[in-house]
């Protein structure tokens, strides 16, 4: 409520304007703050009693005179201080705000709540862990398609090396790889081919000491006429 003196023209006061606003049943402020703030539930305390309120009982009408929860109403109205948390609401559980209201004195007259069905929110947080989990499911599975052909574009010329060796370890002089690009298993794989380039080279240079090696015994143990 507001009062405010009304004065004369020698300034002394010859009345007063009263005007006040009843809480008790009016559901008018409490239903403009959840619009507006976008919440569920608001409810205006006269003490420990809700005088104005949204908040529902099991029968769907709103629970006016039911009582504050013996948590807030400690911490609330005995200590004057916020409740921010957890806490049953007439039939439910609740995560909502107590703020104490004073009066000119600076007296604790009740309290002013807002909040939030507890059911709502661990269902939003189920909502957000499933399709954060979603996310990376399809996360893994791109990354898994993408990295399948990288892991064998790195991995098959590797396995061709291995099969060239095993080839000239079984004295195939022909075999070769097919180093593609400038990384370091392409120079490997030129590495591996001009090896056996070489070693092919040498075996027919061996092969020809060999053979001239040969004809010269022959030569030797040949008669002359």
């Amino acid at each position: 409520m507001s009062v405010y003196p009304l004065l004369d023209n020698l300034g002394s006061v010859q009345g007063m304007v009263v005007t006040a606003y009843l809480f008790n049943n009016d559901f008018s402020f409490v239903d403009f703050m959840t619009k507006v703030a976008k919440i569920e539930t608001a409810t205006i305390f006269l003490g420990d009693l809700r005088v104005s309120t949204n908040v529902l009982n099991t029968n769907g009408t709103r629970a006016v005179g039911t009582r504050v929860s013996q948590a807030v109403y400690n911490q609330v109205l005995l200590k004057g201080q916020i409740y921010a948390g957890r806490a049953f609401v007439v039939n439910d559980w609740y995560f909502g705000n107590y703020v104490p209201l004073h009066d000119h004195r600076n007296k604790i007259v009740g309290m002013i709540y807002v909040g939030e069905r507890e059911s709502d929110f661990t269902n939003l947080v189920d909502t957000f862990t499933y399709r954060v989990a979603f996310i990376a499911l399809i996360c893994l599975a791109v990354a898994g398609v993408i990295a399948i052909p990288i892991a064998r574009l790195i991995v098959r010329p590797i396995i061709e090396l291995v099969d060239a060796n095993r080839h000239l370890e079984r004295g195939d002089m022909s075999v070769r790889v097919h180093p593609a690009g400038s990384g370091e298993i392409a120079l490997l794989g030129r590495s591996f081919n001009s090896m056996v380039e070489t070693l092919e080279e040498t075996q027919r240079a061996l092969a020809q000491k060999e053979k001239l090696a040969s004809m010269g015994q022959l030569a030797a143990g040949w008669p002359m006429s």
